[in-house]
Formats: C-alpha cells, sequence, structure tokens
C-alpha cells in the first residue's frame, strides 16, 4: 500500500500540469487536500449550526432594517428572478443603495447584481445624489453591456491586480467572486487586503453565505461546489469589533423568517435560499 502511494504520487507529480493545461486537476484524496472526502463525509454536518462564538448578529439592528429600511424601499421597482441572487437579496441590495446613497460604489464579480445596482444608482441620480459605480468582473458575461446606464467603468480585470488604494474612499464594496480561499485568490486579497483599509461606515456584501450553518448540502454532493470563503469570513469577523453585521439572510431566515416573510411577500422560507451577508466599517 505504501509502494502504491509513493507510485501515485509521483505519478500525479509528473502529470498534473499536463491535465491542467487540459483544464482539469488531479490531485490525492488525503486530508491534506482542501476537497473533502465525500464518500467519508458524515451527512450531518448539513444539519449543524454553529453558535459563532465571538461574534454579535446585531439582532436588533438587523430586524430594524427588516421593519423600517427594506419596506420602503423593496417595493417601488421589480425585481425577477435570475441565476446570481434570490429575490429577497436583490430586494436588499436593491434598498441598500437607496438608503445609503453612496458617492462611490464598487461591485467584485458582476452579473445580475450589476443591472440591479446600476437601476438604483440612477434612481438615486434623479433624487441629486450621484455615484460612481464601478464593476471589477474579469469574464464578463455577454448579457452584460459596458455601457449599462449607471455603471461608470466596467472594469475587466482580476481584483487582485487592482491597487488597494481604489478601494479606501468607496461607500459600498459588494463582493460576489470566486468564494474560494486559496493561495492568490481573490478572496484572501479581499478580506486580508481590502477589509482592513476601508473607510468607517463603509457598507461592505458577501454574497453565498450562510452562516451560522454549513455550506448547502447539494452545492457539496451533488455540485461538487467546494466554496471556502465564508470561513475566512467567520474567522475575520470573531473578536473584531470594527465591523458591524448590519444584515444576515441566512440567519435572519432561520430565527426570524416570519418576519422576512411579512416584509417580502413572495419569500417561501422551505423553499428559497437566501444567502447575502451585510457587514459595515464602524
Amino acid at each position: 500500500m505504501i509502494l502504491l502511494s509513493r507510485v501515485l504520487r509521483f505519478f500525479l507529480s509528473h502529470t498534473f500540469r499536463y491535465w491542467e493545461f487540459l483544464g482539469i486537476h488531479i490531485t490525492p484524496n488525503h486530508f491534506y487536500s482542501p476537497i473533502p472526502s465525500l464518500k467519508e463525509l458524515d451527512y450531518k454536518v448539513f444539519d449543524k449550526r454553529s453558535e459563532c462564538v465571538g461574534i454579535d448578529w446585531n439582532v436588533a439592528l438587523q430586524v430594524s432594517y427588516l421593519k423600517k429600511v427594506f419596506p420602503k424601499f423593496s417595493y417601488e421597482v421589480e425585481f425577477k428572478g435570475n441565476i446570481g441572487l434570490s429575490l429577497v437579496d436583490a430586494a436588499i441590495l436593491h434598498s441598500m443603495i437607496r438608503y445609503y446613497k453612496p458617492q462611490k460604489m464598487i461591485e467584485i464579480g458582476g452579473g445580475e447584481s450589476t443591472k440591479i445596482s446600476a437601476r438604483a444608482c440612477l434612481m438615486n441620480k434623479s433624487e441629486g445624489h450621484e455615484c460612481e459605480f464601478f464593476s471589477i468582473e474579469p469574464y464578463p458575461p455577454k448579457y452584460l453591456p459596458r455601457n449599462l446606464s449607471g455603471l461608470t467603468k466596467l472594469i475587466t480585470q482580476k481584483v487582485q491586480s487592482i491597487d488597494v488604494d481604489f478601494f479606501k474612499d468607496c461607500d459600498i464594496l459588494f463582493i460576489d467572486s470566486s468564494h474560494i480561499v486559496k493561495i492568490g485568490s481573490d478572496v484572501n486579497y479581499e478580506i486580508l487586503e481590502i477589509l482592513p483599509r476601508l473607510k468607517s461606515g463603509c457598507l461592505i456584501h458577501f454574497h453565498d453565505i450562510v452562516l451560522p450553518g454549513e455550506y448547502w448540502e447539494e452545492w457539496i454532493m451533488e455540485k461538487c461546489l467546494f466554496f471556502t470563503e465564508q470561513y475566512l469570513l467567520w474567522a475575520f469577523l470573531l473578536f473584531n469589533s470594527d465591523f458591524e453585521i448590519v444584515w444576515a439572510s441566512r440567519y435572519m431566515h432561520i430565527n426570524n423568517y416570519l418576519d422576512i416573510s411579512n416584509t417580502f411577500s413572495y419569500f417561501l422560507p422551505e423553499k428559497h435560499h437566501i444567502m447575502s451577508f451585510w457587514i459595515r466599517r464602524k
């Protein structure tokens, strides 16, 4: 068995780059790998919810947004189903932009969210609140035009190549990138380099965050999506008094789903995944 393992490692190390060139990674299945062994994964992990000791969920503030902010803006436009954001998360994005009226907004990860944000920025502009809105997307989808009304500029670069000074004066930073923590990743750059340099009052969004629970079972077992972003974000927020939670969709879904249903009539607690996570630099 030991000899076989050594032969396998030798083979993989010498063929890794060949398969990588073809768009495939072949790596050993062992405890050093960031990819979990699905055959050994205990399904109970998907039902667990952490106490998240060291994190202040700021429930009173979240409830105030749910009852005072979101109802004011979430019905002033129509939100259509899309592959990026749930209807509730789309309405919350719109509401945050309309409520905060940013002068500079930066989005990391363009798509349907870009259209929602651009429209909200235009509505703010019509009320006398101009906004520079930049979307950073190295691989823009075909349906995202470069001349989208309300969008100042579409930047087709990796966020890691953009100097951190570009982000220091933004009022809203919307992050929906690779969701993967690894060497040289965009998530590492965003959380470890950009977030600590943001100004006081900056509002930050992360998508596909399902704390205090685990990532969805079907993502792991069926789609083989091995996201790791929320673990680094979780660690970042532990005992962190410089940032506060403003809104956590999954947490509120678990603990206040009736209030969410009262605010968003189209929310179906048993069917919908809501996953936006908003924090603010104090």
